[in-house]
């Protein structure tokens, strides 16, 4: 067990909605977190849970790692490089700066070299989750940086949330970050424009929100309504492998040769609708079956 000795002191700078339940976290799992937010009163609470506030950013330079939380670029750079910032003091340096804010990659570029300029190591850990999903402990993190660096505070960001993942060096984060953000943003946009579509065609959107969710639930790969991770998909992968090989041996026609060839598997007789081929290939769980005597035995070898 670590002993609170070993534990990193920790400066947090931003509390807001989504920086107090952070740090919070931190608090929770016994870490020794001093903490500084523009509106003082904000952080008031925290110190209720055996934090200590601090009155500037620049009192926080001597802690071994300090968290940014804050609003955008421009109060990025006034709590790390403007006067009185973190990395601003003759006589102390953070040892790593994390800054979790949404921010651009030129700014986040700017205070990376400001920091090692003072022999600080900078991380970009962009979050994504909301203070709800901190508080049920699911928020997830990428990370971009020094991959030796990142190896050093693992431990820490994992007790914010239940997924920590390093996707490369310097600005990526801020990419994967953008990224998801549009992608949340796409499907939120289609989902709002078929709702509208289906009632304007009469369908209530009870009715089509409920038969959207059940038609998710049956989906290939899903049970209960939640993924299960890899089953659905490797069977897809082993039957489009078999696929292939048998067209590339010339045992089976894909369907664009089909066409081509001007046949249409609808027209013919129920009965030979199957290709001949599928209906001689074992089903999928007599194969795993008669490969797991096989895996056990390598096992042992």
């Amino acid at each position: 067990m670590t002993s609170a000795q070993d534990r990193p002191r920790i400066g947090w700078i931003g509390v807001g909605r989504m920086g107090f339940q952070l740090a919070a976290r931190l608090l929770d799992a016994e870490y020794d977190v001093a903490v500084y937010n523009r509106t003082r009163a904000k952080a008031e609470p925290l110190a209720e849970r055996g934090a200590t506030i601090a009155d500037r950013p620049v009192d926080l330079a001597d802690r071994d790692v300090v968290f940014t939380m804050v609003t955008a670029s421009a109060a990025l750079e006034a709590v790390t490089t403007s006067p009185d910032g973190v990395l601003t003091s003759p006589s102390a340096t953070p040892g790593i700066l994390v800054d979790s804010s949404t921010v651009s990659p030129q700014v986040s570029a700017l205070i990376r070299n400001k920091a090692a300029d003072n022999g600080t190591d900078f991380l970009a850990a962009t979050v994504s989750g909301n203070p709800k999903v901190i508080a049920a402990g699911k928020l997830t993190v990428a990370v971009s940086g020094s991959p030796e660096v990142f190896g050093r505070v693992v431990p820490l960001l994992a007790a914010l949330g239940r997924g920590v993942t390093y996707v490369g060096e310097g600005e990526a984060a801020r990419l994967v970050k953008i990224a998801h953000n549009v992608f949340l943003g796409v499907v939120t946009q289609s989902l709002a424009e078929v709702t509208i579509l289906a009632e304007k065609g009469g369908v209530s959107r009870a009715a089509f929100h409920f038969r959207h969710r059940r038609s998710l639930r049956s989906a290939p790969g899903c049970r209960r309504g939640l993924a299960r991770p890899g089953v659905g998909r490797r069977r897809t992968v082993r039957r489009r492998g078999w696929r292939l090989e048998q067209r590339h041996r010339g045992q089976l026609p894909s369907r664009v040769q089909l066409l081509t060839a001007g046949e249409d598997l609808r027209q013919r007789p129920a009965e030979q609708r199957k290709r001949p081929e599928l209906a001689e290939r074992p089903p999928v769980r007599q194969q795993q079956q008669q490969r797991q005597p096989d895996q056990r035995q390598r096992q042992y070898e």
